[in-house]
C-alpha cells in the first residue's frame, strides 16, 4: 500500500539504450577508410610539395659531391729503416761545419794520452793504433804529467786534417818531486770517415812554438802624475810614452808573495786611459 492506497504494479514498455563500446574502452572513433580518389589526390600533393622544397634547397646550397670509398680510405705503410754507408769526398768534408775544430779537439785528446805516464798500462792508447805499432816506452819509475795541451793550427791536406799541438809537461822519477820539462810540439794527422775520426799515422815532431817580442817593451822613467797613479796598482817597474798615452809596467803581488808584471795605461795627467 502507498499512502493508504493499495499499490498496483504496472508494466511499462521497456526502453533499451545502447552505449558504444569505444566510449567504455576509452578508444576514439575510427576514421572511415579513404576512397581511392582521395588517396591519389593526397599522393599528388605530397609529390608537388617535395619537388618545390628540393628546388629551393638546390638554389641555396651546393650540390653534394659523391665520394667513393677509394677516395677516403688511405693506406699508411711504416717506413723501412735503411743503412747507407758512403765515404765522404773532399768537397763534402769541407761542407761539414766545424770539422777543423773537431779535428783539433781530437788531436789534443790523443796528445794527452800519448805523453801521459803514470805507471799504469797504456791500453787505451794502444787501442788507437793497429797491433804492432811502436808506442812510447817510459823509463823505470818515470812519471809524466801533461799540464796543458793546445792546438796552434789546423790545415787541410786533401781528405786529412793536420793539427799542430803543443803540450806543457811536468816530469819526475821515482819519489822525486815534479819538475818542468821542455814543451813538446807534435803534428797529428786525422781523417774523417763515416764511423768517426781516424788516426792516419803516428805523430810527427815539430819545433817548439816561439813568439817574438814586440818593440813596446822598453822601460824608462815616467812623470810624477803617472807614477803616483800607477803605484796604487803595485810596484812601478817603468814605462814609456806611446802616442798620447803612457804605458806603465806594474808588479802586482799574489797571495803567495810573488809578483806578476802587468801593463796599465794612463793619460799624461795620471788619469786612467779609457
Amino acid at each position: 500500500m502507498v499512502d493508504g492506497r493499495p499499490y498496483v504494479q504496472q508494466m511499462d514498455d521497456e526502453t533499451f539504450e545502447r552505449i558504444p563500446w569505444e566510449h567504455l574502452s576509452g578508444s576514439g572513433p575510427k576514421r572511415p577508410p579513404m576512397s581511392a580518389r582521395n588517396v591519389l589526390y593526397a599522393l599528388a600533393g605530397a609529390l608537388a610539395v617535395a619537388g618545390v622544397t628540393a628546388a629551393l634547397a638546390g638554389r641555396s646550397q651546393p650540390a653534394p659531391t659523391t665520394t667513393t670509398l677509394a677516395a677516403v680510405v688511405t693506406t699508411t705503410t711504416a717506413p723501412v729503416p735503411t743503412t747507407v754507408t758512403t765515404m765522404l769526398t773532399e768537397a763534402s768534408l769541407a761542407a761539414v761545419p766545424d770539422a777543423a775544430a773537431e779535428a783539433a779537439a781530437w788531436a789534443e785528446w790523443v796528445m794527452e794520452l800519448y805523453l801521459s805516464v803514470d805507471g799504469s798500462a797504456q791500453t787505451e792508447l794502444a787501442a788507437l793504433f793497429p797491433p804492432g805499432t811502436a808506442l812510447p816506452v817510459p823509463a823505470t819509475e818515470q812519471r809524466v804529467f801533461v799540464e796543458s795541451v793546445r792546438t796552434l793550427s789546423v790545415t787541410e791536406a786533401g781528405a786529412d786534417f793536420r793539427a799542430v799541438v803543443v803540450a806543457r809537461l811536468l816530469g819526475a822519477t821515482g819519489t822525486d818531486a815534479y819538475r818542468r820539462l821542455p814543451d813538446r810540439a807534435m803534428v797529428w794527422t786525422l781523417r774523417w770517415q763515416p764511423e768517426g775520426w781516424v788516426l792516419v799515422d803516428l805523430p810527427e815532431s815539430a819545433p817548439s812554438p816561439q813568439i817574438l817580442p814586440g818593440a813596446g817593451f822598453a822601460l824608462g822613467d815616467v812623470p810624477e802624475p803617472v807614477f803616483s797613479a800607477a803605484a796604487v796598482h803595485g810596484t812601478v817597474v817603468g814605462g814609456g810614452q806611446v802616442g798620447d798615452l803612457w804605458r806603465v809596467v806594474v808588479g802586482v803581488a799574489d797571495e803567495l808573495g810573488g809578483t806578476w808584471p802587468v801593463v796599465v795605461w794612463f793619460a799624461p795627467d795620471g788619469s786612467p786611459a779609457s
